[in-house]
């Protein structure tokens, strides 16, 4: 691979151009804001959340809940708001809660909710495009907030699409006829 910096590499180094798409930047941005390091709302929130194609969950999850306040964007139950509600309540008030939630959950996950409710428990961060279809290396407008059921199902059917592909490939084989 080669390390040699490109031309805007070197203008984003010498804070002439935007560290997030290379834009040069405007003599009149220059004269307000000297240390400008984006052009743009937008690459500025790019920027911030990825680094070198690297997520930090903790950065999406608090981007994400700026845009979405913690509502699932499938069945709209707000989960910050259960979240704060369960958390306020006793472990054996937070049953009813959580049954009233109309919420499905395994046994194991379930307890936890009762026992120790944590905000990253009832909402998720969630990839529009799976990682495993080609949305990793994406930005902030591939993600959504989805509840845990709502999360939980949609990866289910992630796997079942996986699933299939694999044996689709599998069923084609090397593409030759054997004689028999």
């Amino acid at each position: 691979k080669n390390n040699v910096a490109t031309d805007s590499d070197k203008l984003v180094l010498q804070k002439l151009a935007c560290a997030w798409c290379a834009a040069p930047f405007q003599t009149q941005n220059l004269a307000v804001d000297v240390d400008a390091t984006y052009c743009s709302w937008k690459c500025a929130e790019e920027g911030r959340v990825r680094r070198g194609n690297m997520f930090s969950s903790t950065k999406i999850r608090a981007s994400l809940f700026e845009l979405e306040r913690g509502i699932c964007q499938l069945c709209k139950i707000d989960a910050h708001a259960l979240f704060c509600r369960m958390k306020s309540l006793q472990p054996a008030e937070r049953l009813n809660t959580l049954l009233n939630a109309n919420w499905k959950l395994p046994s194991t996950k379930r307890d936890r909710f009762l026992q120790d409710p944590e905000e990253h428990d009832f909402w998720q961060a969630d990839h529009i495009t799976a990682v495993a279809e080609g949305g990793g290396g994406s930005g902030m407008d591939n993600f959504r907030t989805l509840c845990t059921p709502c999360h939980r199902i949609e990866t289910s059917k992630l796997h079942q699409r996986l699933k299939s592909k694999r044996l689709n490939e599998g069923a084609e084989g090397s593409g030759k006829q054997m004689d028999i």
